[in-house]
């Protein structure tokens, strides 16, 4: 994000005051807030798509082939606020590929204004996976642990550190070398002493409290 708002700010010709884009979603399904949802664009390419319309990125590095699901969810749960969705060639017609055959097609089969996608109980998913997290962080995960903690501890070291780990829900020497670089990573920044950040490879209280806040 901040690699795209240097690009803006440092850009040629266009005078940005800030990221032209509203907000980005990740490959992990991450929105992140660029100038903010109800802030005017600087992204879709014209004075009057910028005007009535917000910008939203996909993450997903050169082409369009490496979007994925997650991503796509949290586009849907995005446009259940908006009356309309429209991709950027929408607006600048033959200006422009962006983004892709791949994601436009996804894009076009989303309909915007539809309810949020809830889970079979009912829950919006958002509220679901915060539960299914709590219910993890509770737990003590060493080498050796499997199960539903495992699966949110890998997912967040992967979303944290770029972990880079098979998401398998088995803590094994991979999740345990992991946790140890995050531990490491946090009590170097703080200057945390051993007892404050031991540097251990098993997920305690006070791992799991770093990874959520940070």
């Amino acid at each position: 994000m901040r690699t795209i708002q240097r690009y803006h700010l440092n850009h040629p010709t266009e005078d940005y005051i800030d990221i032209a884009y509203n907000m980005a979603i990740d490959r992990y399904g991450n929105v992140y807030e660029g100038r903010g949802r109800n802030v005017r664009s600087g992204a879709n390419g014209t004075s009057t798509a910028n005007r009535v319309s917000a910008a939203v990125v996909l993450l997903t590095g050169p082409g369009d082939l490496n979007y994925t699901p997650a991503m796509l969810s949290a586009l849907k749960v995005m446009a259940a606020g908006y009356h309309g969705l429209h991709v950027h060639k929408d607006w600048v017609g033959r200006g422009t590929v962006c983004p892709g055959p791949q994601i436009t097609a996804a894009v076009r089969k989303i309909t915007p204004g539809a309810a949020v996608p809830t889970t079979p109980s009912g829950e919006h998913p958002l509220v679901a996976i915060k539960r299914a997290v709590d219910a993890a962080s509770r737990q003590v995960l060493r080498r050796g642990s499997k199960g539903p903690a495992v699966f949110w501890l890998q997912v967040l070291l992967n979303q944290r550190r770029a972990a880079g780990l098979r998401v398998d829900s088995d803590f094994g020497p991979d999740t345990e070398r992991a946790v140890r670089d995050f531990q490491s990573d946090i009590k170097r920044f703080f200057g945390f002493s051993n007892k404050q950040m031991p540097v251990d490879g098993i997920a305690g209280p006070k791992t799991w409290y770093w990874l959520l806040a940070s």
